[in-house]
C-alpha cells in the first residue's frame, strides 16, 4: 500500500502550515483584484426540492451545515443522530433557521436517532426509516469521531465502528432504496435521476493503513483513525464500481469520498483541557468553519462532475499535488483530487473488496450472536 507512515505527519504537517502562512494571503489580495475567483458554491435553489436525505451526525458541526445546506436546497433532511435530546434540538433550530430565511422550496428537518455505535441500533434506524418514508435520494455518512474509548456494544472498536462499519451496514441496508429511487426517476437523465453516497474521510488517510482487522479489535491501535478514512474511500471505490457494472440495469447510485479539511468543529471537543483555550484560538486563525468544512459534502450530494472524480477537498492544490497542500491553505469551496490509494493495477479494487469481506465477516458475527438473519444475498447483489 502507498501509503506514509504514521509519523511522517510530524514532517508534513509543518509544511503545511508554512503554504497558509505564505498562500492566503495571496490568493486574499488576488481574490480582492479579482484575478483569482472566490470560493466555489454549489448550486443554489430548488435543486433538491422533494428529494429525501439521510446525514448521520448532524447535530454539531460540518454534519449540521451539510443538513442546513440541503435543507436550503429544497431537501427533506433526515438528522440521524444518538442523542435524543441534541438531535431534536437541532430539528427546531434548523426548522426555525429556513422559517426566519424564508425559504419557499419546501425543505425541512427530521430527527431520528441513529446509534452507529452497534449494528442492531443501525438497523433499528434502517427498519424505522423504511416504514416512514420508504425512499431515498442522498446518504451522507458524516458521523465520526477521532478518539477511540474502547469497545462498542458489539466487541469491536468504537472509533472504526462509529466511523466506517456502522456506515457500511447503515449504506448496506439502504442501497435498495436508493437503486428503487433510480427505477421511479428512469425518465430523467442519468446525472438527474443518479441517487448519492457521500463518504466521509479525511486528509489522514494518506497516512492510514489496511490492517483492517486489527483496527476493529485492537482499542489501543495508533493508526486506527486514519485507516477507517482509507476505508471510507475505498467503500466509495466499491459502489462505484459495482454501479458501473450495473448501470445498464439502473443500478444508479453515484458515491463520493470528501474531506471537510481541518475544521473548528465538536471532534475537537476532547483535547485536553489545559491547551483547549490556546488550541482554540489555533483554530480560529486557521482552521475552517463548519459553514466552509460542508461544501464538499453538499457539492457531492447536488452537483455533476466527470465519471473518474471520487474525491472532493476544500483547499487550493497547485498542480493537483496533495501534500501539504491538503493539509491546510487557501478555501475554494470544494475541487476534486486523487486520493492516495495504490496505483498498481487492480490492487486498490482488490483491498476494496477484501474490505467488504472483513466488513460482512464482522457484521455476521455480530447478527449470529444475537441470533438475527445476515441479509447474504442482499449483500452480495450491492457490494461486491
Amino acid at each position: 500500500p502507498p501509503y506514509y507512515p504514521s509519523w511522517a505527519s510530524i514532517i508534513i504537517f509543518p509544511f503545511g502550515f508554512l503554504w497558509f502562512v505564505i498562500s492566503v494571503p495571496i490568493v486574499g489580495i488576488l481574490r480582492l483584484l479579482r484575478v483569482v475567483p472566490p470560493p466555489r458554491v454549489p448550486r443554489k435553489g430548488p435543486v433538491l426540492r422533494d428529494q429525501i436525505a439521510i446525514v448521520t451526525g448532524s447535530n454539531c458541526g460540518v454534519g449540521k451545515l451539510t443538513a442546513l445546506e440541503l435543507g436550503r436546497r429544497g431537501c427533506t433532511v433526515i438528522l440521524g443522530c444518538r442523542d435524543p435530546e441534541k438531535g431534536k434540538a437541532t430539528e427546531m433550530e434548523l426548522n426555525s433557521m429556513l422559517k426566519t430565511e424564508g425559504s419557499n422550496y419546501g425543505g425541512h428537518f427530521v430527527y431520528m436517532r441513529l446509534d452507529l455505535n452497534s449494528i442492531a441500533g443501525v438497523d433499528k434506524f434502517c427498519q424505522e426509516f423504511l416504514k416512514r418514508y420508504g425512499r431515498l435520494d442522498i446518504l451522507i455518512n458524516n458521523a465520526g469521531r477521532n478518539t477511540s474509548g474502547g469497545l462498542s456494544p458489539d466487541g469491536y472498536d468504537i472509533m472504526f465502528t462509529v466511523n466506517y462499519l456502522g456506515h457500511f451496514r447503515l449504506t448496506q441496508n439502504l442501497m435498495p432504496l436508493m437503486r428503487a429511487r433510480h427505477r421511479q426517476n428512469d425518465g430523467l437523465n442519468q446525472k438527474e435521476s443518479e441517487a448519492r453516497i457521500v463518504n466521509l474521510s479525511s486528509v489522514m488517510h494518506h497516512f492510514g493503513d489496511e490492517e483492517w482487522t486489527k483496527h476493529l479489535n485492537d482499542t489501543n491501535s495508533a493508526n486506527t483513525y486514519s485507516s477507517s478514512k482509507v476505508s471510507m474511500i475505498l467503500f466509495t471505490r466499491t459502489i462505484n464500481n459495482r454501479s458501473k457494472i450495473m448501470e445498464k440495469g439502473h443500478h444508479g447510485i453515484r458515491s463520493f469520498s470528501v474531506n471537510p479539511g481541518a475544521v473548528r468543529s465538536e471532534i475537537w471537543r476532547k483535547v485536553p483541557e489545559a491547551i483547549k483555550p490556546l488550541y482554540d484560538i489555533f483554530m480560529r486563525l486557521i482552521y475552517l468553519e463548519p459553514s466552509q468544512g460542508c461544501m464538499p459534502s453538499v457539492a457531492a450530494a447536488c452537483e455533476n462532475f466527470p465519471k473518474d472524480v471520487e474525491y472532493l477537498q476544500p483547499y487550493l492544490l497547485p498542480y493537483g499535488i496533495a501534500l501539504p497542500f491538503e493539509v491546510l491553505g487557501p478555501f475554494v469551496g470544494y475541487a476534486p483530487m486523487v486520493p492516495r490509494l495504490s496505483s498498481e493495477k487492480g490492487a486498490a479494487d482488490a483491498a476494496a473488496r477484501r474490505l467488504v469481506q472483513i466488513s460482512e465477516t464482522a457484521i455476521k458475527a455480530v447478527l449470529d450472536r444475537e441470533g438475527g438473519v445476515s441479509d447474504k444475498k442482499g449483500s452480495d447483489d450491492e457490494l461486491k
